[in-house]
């Protein structure tokens, strides 16, 4: 299933067995390339994922572990990240705009202030460097 996603991005037997899964556990996998849109990996477990240059534009992530994950040049806009894990990741060149933090914990992640700019919440983010976003970000 995860190999026909990486061939053929609009295999939707594929997407759809993976949005039955939201526990999912995608350890040491690499999906480059994938079309994850709108798929729900709520609680999901993302250890050391590939998921470079691949779309997640509106997919749930909310509570994921999304832990020391390849996350580069990923299109991540309007994206539920509420409460997710995203401790050692790289989000280098992701697209973020519209995308939900609020509560998630970016510890070590490599992420730019200018791609933080661009999400709807950052309230109670744990930061790339270990401190807490208290405030609200106003809409645009």
């Amino acid at each position: 299933m995860k190999r026909s996603l990486v061939i053929d991005p609009k295999c939707t037997i594929a997407k759809n067995n993976l949005k039955a899964f939201p526990e999912t556990r995608l350890h040491g996998t690499t999906m480059q390339f994938s079309n994850l849109s709108e798929v729900n990996l709520s609680q999901a477990s993302l250890l050391r994922t590939d998921l470079s240059l691949s779309c997640l534009s509106r997919a749930n992530l909310r509570d994921a572990r999304v832990l020391e994950t390849k996350l580069s040049y990923v299109d991540l806009s309007q994206t539920n990240l509420r409460d997710a894990h995203l401790n050692q990741s790289s989000l280098r060149q992701a697209d973020l705009c519209g995308t939900d933090l609020c509560g998630a914990n970016l510890k070590g992640a490599l992420v730019t202030a200018e791609q933080l700019a661009q999400v709807i919440s950052l309230q109670n983010t744990i930061m790339p460097d270990g401190s807490i976003h208290l405030l609200k970000l106003p809409r645009a």
